[in-house]
């Protein structure tokens, strides 16, 4: 019996378990702090990092002053968390911090920021985080 050509990319390609990572994104109360532009993430750890991941809430108007949004994240263990990267399309976003959280451990890690976003460069959280 022959297995069909997708099932078997998908066993080839599947390299381990997803591990889902809620991220939470606090954007600042200042003037003109949120953003109507695209979003992604990648999250690092002591064993790797995720592939960029864009964060949108369907139907819901994102990164809005004063605002915090929850996002998931599904993505190949990374390990241990030691930072983000974040980038947005669209200068002026003034983004306070980043929080993220393993599956169903306790707790958020976050990363503070609290200065302006430069359009599509990859800020890095915490700023000496090593890529």
């Amino acid at each position: 019996m022959k297995l069909p050509f997708c099932l078997f990319l998908l066993v080839l390609c599947s390299t381990g378990q997803a591990t889902v990572y809620h991220v939470r994104v606090y954007t600042s109360t200042y003037s003109g702090a949120g953003t109507d532009g695209n979003v992604q993430i990648k999250i690092h750890g002591d064993n790797g990092v995720t592939p960029a991941t864009y964060l949108d809430n369907p139907g819901c108007d994102d990164f809005e002053k004063g605002s915090v949004d929850n996002f998931t994240v599904e993505a190949e263990d990374v390990g241990n968390i030691r930072g983000v990267e974040i980038r947005n399309d669209e200068s002026g976003w003034h983004l306070e911090k980043v929080g993220i959280k393993v599956g169903d451990q306790p707790g958020y890690r976050e990363f503070t920021y609290s200065y302006w976003v430069d359009a599509n460069t990859w800020l890095r959280l915490p700023r000496n985080l090593d890529v």
